[in-house]
């Protein structure tokens, strides 16, 4: 009885314990208070009853605290619950005697008894209390017939009758302690099967949302208000938003599409499913290019509890397909360059020659000089742009070597004040996460790079404004992200897709190939760069750069 048990046994019958200890108090003292309170407003045949009855309560009292002390050592609980029902035993029969022995009506508390022992120690528990309560109560009923107590102040009954007696409360006894312990026996079954049901439905649960966390496409639910419910690790991976963070917010709070307006009102007008392309923003506020699909969500019974989203971000595909587009075209235009720079660099070169040679020998004067000048000025201008065109078309030999891009960008925007298109009203914000950004590169390439973009954020904003230089190291990704944001006259959508082709500029005087080459740039030393523009408010441009490349054109020094 004093082995000590182990996990949910513990626990159970812990809490059968302090229940059992709850329900005597409460029995005791609804019981015997009555009685005392009734002895006292109509008097009673023996004085003694309320004495026994508070010395009984006063016990009970008693005996419950130390059972209270006694519950902290686990390793004693089934001998504690065979003391306990001992206890109650014992109680019960001094109450039986104290009330008339065998004429006592206590002794159906006997009942209580038995069916508590076979909810705490089962069926061996219930028999034994059984057999226990059945000799003491026939001790009690033997005893009153031969009158060895003095209980009863009338005529001794005959001792066939009190045999009787006392084989048919013996038989209910038995009797309680067989069913008690066979409904509890199948109680105790029931709850094993619905804790292992239990359990199987928890674990389908749990495969159920691995399922879910586990799609690669992301998964959001929203209830008949659009308010979101629910969203899987793929969704905040690629919206930014956690279901924390979405906590009360509704669709177009968050992710808000004319597409999808027309449902706001009323969601039962989406039919089957429905696909979308919606463009919308990161949680960082980057843009986006889900491909969504949309449907509505049904409980177990058909009924409909709200909408369901499957989406995927095509943003990077967008990104590869405008790429391989450029690519293609910068492959037609490579072959053009050959026969470019045969066919109007050599004459340029010639003609170049001969005007210098001319204007030397000559000697003009006067408009003639100026407009000789002028000539061998755009002769250069051309021989310039026919260069940097040859630049953005062949591929890139990146010269790798150990360079800090925190001073490079330092030395790029101190480059930047004294160029003539700088004005003081735009105010420059140079933030750096640390003092040094080491990676390996072509120095000479990253300042061309960085000078196009400061520069090209500059001359957007002739007006002034705030130009902001980020760059910091993302560990996660081994790479250094910098970020140029302007607050300029930003990029119409239909132009922004075309910025990275050659010759392609809408400022006036302009050439189209500082982006082209940056791109160029960047593609060879296998970083990405990400352009968001909005027309009237600014353009930022997302830069990342592996700190270790292997480039096969690499020359490292």
């Amino acid at each position: 009885m004093g082995e000590p048990l182990a996990g949910e046994a513990v626990l159970e019958l812990r809490r059968k314990l302090k229940w059992l200890m709850g329900f005597r108090v409460l029995v005791v003292t609804v019981l015997l208070g009555s009685s005392i309170l009734l002895a006292i407003g109509y008097g009673g045949r023996s004085p003694t009853v309320p004495v026994l009855f508070y010395l009984l309560i006063g016990i009970t009292y008693l005996l419950t605290i130390l059972y209270s002390l006694a519950l902290s050592h686990t390793a004693t609980l089934r001998l504690q619950a065979g003391l306990q029902l001992a206890g109650d035993i014992l109680l019960e029969t001094a109450l039986v005697l104290g009330t008339g022995g065998a004429e006592s009506p206590f002794h159906l508390l006997y009942v209580i008894s038995i069916i508590a022992g076979s909810m705490l120690l089962g069926w061996g528990g219930s028999l034994g209390v059984a057999a226990s309560v059945s000799v003491l109560y026939g001790v009690v009923v033997w005893g009153d017939a031969a009158g060895w107590f003095g209980l009863s102040d009338l005529s001794p009954k005959p001792m066939t009758a009190q045999l009787y007696f006392l084989l048919y409360n013996v038989g209910a006894f038995v009797a309680v302690a067989l069913l008690s312990s066979s409904l509890t026996s199948r109680l105790r079954h029931l709850g094993a099967e619905l804790a292992q049901r239990e359990v199987g439905l928890q674990h389908l649960q749990r495969f159920h949302e691995y399922i879910i966390q586990s799609v690669g496409s992301g998964l959001v639910t929203t209830d008949l208000s659009w308010r979101f419910t629910s969203i899987n690790r793929a969704g905040s991976e690629i919206t930014g938003y956690t279901l924390e963070a979405l906590g009360g917010k509704r669709w177009r709070d968050v992710f808000d599409s004319p597409q999808i307006q027309p449902y706001y009102d009323d969601p039962l007008r989406i039919v089957a499913t429905q696909r979308f392309d919606i463009h919308t923003t990161h949680r960082d506020g980057r843009g986006l290019l889900i491909g969504l699909t949309l449907s509505l969500l049904r409980d177990e019974h058909g009924d409909v509890t709200g909408t369901l989203g499957i989406f995927q971000d095509l943003t990077q595909v967008q990104r590869l397909e405008e790429e391989m587009r450029r690519n293609e075209h910068l492959a037609g235009l490579a072959e053009m360059a050959a026969g470019i720079a045969h066919e109007i660099r050599n004459p340029l070169a010639s003609l170049s020659g001969v005007m210098q040679v001319l204007r030397s020998e000559l000697a003009p004067k006067g408009e003639h000089r100026k407009l000789m000048d002028i000539a061998l000025r755009e002769m250069d201008r051309l021989d310039t742009i026919i260069a940097a065109f040859l630049t953005s078309t062949r591929p890139v030999e990146v010269h790798l070597g150990k360079c800090d891009l925190a001073a490079i960008l330092e030395e790029t925007v101190k480059l930047l004040y004294n160029h003539a298109d700088y004005r003081p009203s735009i105010a420059v914000q140079l933030h750096m996460s640390e003092p040094n950004l080491w990676l390996w590169a072509d120095a000479d390439q990253l300042r061309q790079v960085m000078w196009n973009l400061l520069l090209n954020a500059v001359q957007a904003m002739p007006a002034g404004g705030a130009l902001s230089v980020q760059a910091a190291r993302r560990p996660a990704e081994n790479s250094i992200e910098v970020r140029v944001h302007d607050t300029g006259k930003g990029i119409k959508p239909e132009h922004l897709r075309q910025i990275f082709t050659p010759f392609f500029t809408t400022r006036h005087g302009g050439s189209g190939l500082g982006l082209s080459i940056v791109h160029r740039i960047v593609e060879a030393h296998h970083g990405r760069i990400l352009v968001e523009s909005r027309e009237g408010q600014g353009t930022k441009v997302t830069l990342s750069l592996p700190v270790n490349i292997r480039v096969e054109t690499a020359a490292v020094r």
